[in-house]
C-alpha cells in the first residue's frame, strides 16, 4: 500500500464501483485556502475564537498547505504539519497545535459531509497529537447542519 493513501483511494474507488456508489471528485478541486475562508465565514463562533482560528489559518495552515486542493490532501500532510510548528520555532505550544488540528479536522469533516472529499485526512488516529484518540474531538460537531 502506498504511504500517501493512493492505493487505499484506488481500492475504495473500485469497491464503490462494485457497490454502484458514485463520488464526483470535481467539488474537491478547491484550494485549502479558499475552503478555509469559506468555512470560517459560515461558522458561528465568538469573536475571540474566530480571530484565533483566522490567525491560525492565515499564519500556519495556509502558508504550509496553500497549494493543496482539498482532494489532494493526504494523511501525510497533517503528520508533517503537526511537527512543523514545533520544529520551525513558530512558538506554538503542543496543546495549541492539537486544538487547532481539531478545528482543521472539523473544517474538513464539513467537506466530507458536503461530498467535496470522500474522507477526512486530518481525522486520522495515527497523526501525532491528532484530534481523535478513541473518541470524538470536542469540536467535532462544529460546522455541521
Amino acid at each position: 500500500m502506498g504511504s500517501d493513501g493512493a492505493d487505499a483511494f484506488a481500492d475504495k474507488g473500485e469497491n464503490d464501483k462494485k457497490a454502484d456508489v458514485h463520488f464526483d471528485p470535481a467539488p474537491g478541486w478547491v484550494s485549502l485556502q479558499v475552503w478555509a475562508q469559506e468555512w470560517l465565514e459560515r461558522r458561528v463562533s465568538g469573536e475571540s475564537t474566530r480571530r484565533n482560528y483566522e490567525g491560525f489559518v492565515q499564519n500556519h495552515l495556509v502558508p504550509r498547505l496553500e497549494r493543496k486542493m482539498l482532494a489532494g490532501l493526504a494523511r501525510r500532510d497533517f503528520e508533517e504539519f503537526t511537527r512543523q510548528p514545533h520544529s520551525a520555532g513558530a512558538g506554538l505550544a503542543v496543546s495549541t497545535v492539537n486544538d487547532r488540528l481539531m478545528m482543521v479536522a472539523a473544517m474538513l469533516e464539513v467537506a466530507v459531509v458536503e461530498k467535496r472529499i470522500w474522507r477526512n485526512p486530518a481525522r486520522c488516529p495515527g497523526i501525532p497529537g491528532g484530534p481523535v484518540r478513541g473518541g470524538r474531538g470536542r469540536d467535532s460537531h462544529v460546522g455541521r447542519g
